[in-house]
């Protein structure tokens, strides 16, 4: 049983080791990062709210008493009305909450696909061994190459030409 435990701590302290530094990938660092964490949180968080209610209405509906075998079921129209304010009350709920989890979407990342302004131009090229990265830039004196190492500056944007020869 203890050993049990001990590859369970050992399992999950490999899971949580790439939370933390920087190289995490939970940890954003531009603005449109922040901006993408924030909307992966806020669904996870509404995600499990509606969790916990569909689980609480489901052990609610395991719990209820059932009528005697032998006795006929009588409909009764208080319970049926009841059922049916529930019911669209819950779809009510839901047309919200995929609306507002749409709208927070389109907040978030609406900027991602905007025009960027002074992006940052870099081509890759794949060789053999190693790849060549060249930071293009409409000034002569402002291009630089390197190799295997790509260099993002945070909250700068990046554009990649179409064009690989």
């Amino acid at each position: 049983m203890k050993y049990n435990r001990c590859i369970w701590v050992f399992a999950l302290s490999l899971v949580v080791a790439g939370c933390e530094g920087w190289q995490s990938a939970i940890d954003p660092r531009g603005p449109d990062a922040r901006n993408v964490s924030s909307l992966i949180w806020l669904f996870v968080v509404i995600c499990l709210i509606v969790w916990v209610m569909v689980m609480l209405t489901l052990v609610g509906a395991l719990w209820r008493r059932r009528p005697a075998e032998n006795q006929p079921s009588v409909a009764d129209s208080g319970g049926e009305r009841r059922a049916g304010i529930a019911v669209a009350v819950a779809t009510g709920a839901t047309v919200l909450t995929i609306f507002g989890l749409t709208l927070a979407s389109y907040l978030a990342t609406r900027d991602l696909n905007a025009a960027p302004q002074e992006a940052l131009k870099i081509r890759v090229r794949g060789y053999q061994w190693w790849w060549e990265v060249a930071y293009l830039d409409s000034a002569p004196a402002h291009n630089l190459t390197t190799a295997n190492e790509i260099h993002v500056p945070i909250g700068r944007r990046i554009s990649t030409p179409l064009y690989c020869r």
